[in-house]
């Protein structure tokens, strides 16, 4: 059981008030200081046509009667995707673009590190 549970990514600092995970931008409402991470639910990524957002190859399709959870590999690893939509299918071994929504994202800030 996957769903919901968001996967930490670390990320470079892109700014006082974003961070790069890849070829995307995440944009925070804090000013962010040090080391972050983001922490993205499955059902946060947005899939797109190939050429858009961060590239994606599917190596797993599921279908959950109400929409399907996909593995995609990525420069950052594999991705786990729960996607509503059960017209556009995809099938291993296709291409997308994978971006980010509002919703099921957070940045999270690594703590300072502690005065030695």
């Amino acid at each position: 059981g996957f769903m919901g549970e968001a996967t930490l990514f670390d990320v470079q600092p892109e700014g006082p008030h974003a961070v790069r995970l890849g070829p995307l931008v995440i944009e925070s409402r804090d000013r962010l200081e040090g080391a972050a991470q983001v922490a993205i639910r499955p059902e946060a990524w947005q899939i797109g046509p190939s050429g858009t957002g961060l590239a994606g190859r599917v190596t797993k399709a599921a279908y959950l009667g109400h929409g399907y959870e996909y593995t995609f590999e990525t420069e950052l690893g594999p991705i786990f995707v729960v996607w509503p939509q059960v017209e556009a299918a995809l099938q291993p071994g296709m291409e997308a673009g994978l971006t980010l929504a509002r919703h099921g994202v957070a940045i999270v800030q690594a703590p300072p590190p502690s005065p030695s």
